[in-house]
């Protein structure tokens, strides 16, 4: 094999892009010098910066923003960062089947959701306006009739079509023409760094995990059951994303996960049990000290692994 052979084709035999785009309105309006009687001149801009007037009251999007923020965990839980284009993921294909069935649950939530914000919208509007007025007033504003104009008009008509749940599953072709070709080598530098990207993110999550493990074992303090059930979550997503054969990722990952099982872990003297720090030092170095050889290793894994047709979803 060789290193041309590092290519999107290559990569994308192991795992397709997640775009996952998610819209809510954002029931705000910009308030102008003229909306609070203050001359607009370009002196005014250049010194006075206004706020934002809201539309509608926060705890109206908690449900709505609820589940935006459980569809965004789901992807980020079974993906990892793709630095080329902004807010896609990418996705390893054992992933990908269930990750779309999590998506459709979402949306199904969402679509359950947006119908129940639309049916009260007209009541939430009626509910806001007074309050606006009342706002508006208090700050001093001498044409309040025509400011509130403005607000009114500022309320969409059609309220559904301001709010979006869609996603994007699709995978990148490397270049087949002869000018393509040509720049094989900067797309390999490319797909080089995606695999690094990918190795050092999942080791870095695991890292971070015991080092707060060790902090706590430092100051001998107890490790609460909820940095334990932490530690698990993480490990569980570790070992199901480790898609490129991080041998010595493994091998730590169990050793961290042999440490969590101790009794004496989550007992108030953890810096008294004998060689609990050290050994949680040594993983942290192994994982410093083979980073380089596990990058390779993912190279090796990656051109190893063939071809296949590149579609589009």
């Amino acid at each position: 094999m060789t290193a041309l052979e590092l290519t999107w084709d290559a990569l994308f035999y192991r795992g397709s892009i997640a775009d996952l785009d998610v819209n809510v309105w954002g029931a705000t309006l910009n308030l102008r010098p003229n909306d609070v009687d203050v001359n607009d001149t370009q002196d005014v801009r250049e010194v006075l910066q206004l706020g934002k007037m809201r539309l509608a009251p926060k705890k109206a999007f908690d449900r709505i923003l609820q589940i935006r923020r459980a569809a965004l965990k789901d992807v980020e839980n079974s993906s990892f960062n793709f630095p080329f284009l902004r807010g896609a993921r990418y996705v390893p294909e054992a992933k990908v089947a269930s990750l779309v069935e999590r998506l459709n649950k979402r949306r199904a939530d969402w679509d359950a959701a947006i119908f129940d914000f639309a049916e009260d919208y007209s009541t939430v509007r009626g509910e806001m306006l007074p309050v606006i007025r009342r706002a508006l007033t208090d700050a001093g504003c001498r044409d309040i009739e025509t400011a509130m104009a403005r607000v009114e008009s500022e309320y969409p008509k059609q309220i559904e079509a301001h709010f979006g749940f869609s996603w994007k599953m699709y995978a990148i072709a490397g270049a087949k023409s002869a000018a393509g070709a040509e720049v094989a080598s900067e797309e390999t530098a490319q797909v080089k760094g995606i695999l690094r990207e990918i190795v050092v993110q999942l080791r870095d999550e695991f890292a971070e995990k015991v080092k707060a493990i060790a902090s706590i074992i430092g100051r001998g303090g107890k490790i609460p059951s909820t940095s334990i059930a932490s530690c698990r979550e993480v490990l569980d997503r570790v070992k199901t994303m480790n898609v490129f054969g991080d041998v010595e990722l493994t091998n730590q990952v169990r050793a961290f996960e042999r440490i969590l099982a101790l009794d004496s872990v989550v007992g108030p003297d953890t810096n008294k049990v004998p060689g609990l720090a050290a050994d949680l030092d040594k993983i942290q170095g192994v994982l410093k000290t083979s980073l380089d050889d596990a990058i390779r290793s993912a190279e090796q894994n990656l051109t190893g692994l063939g071809r296949r047709k590149i579609e589009v979803a």
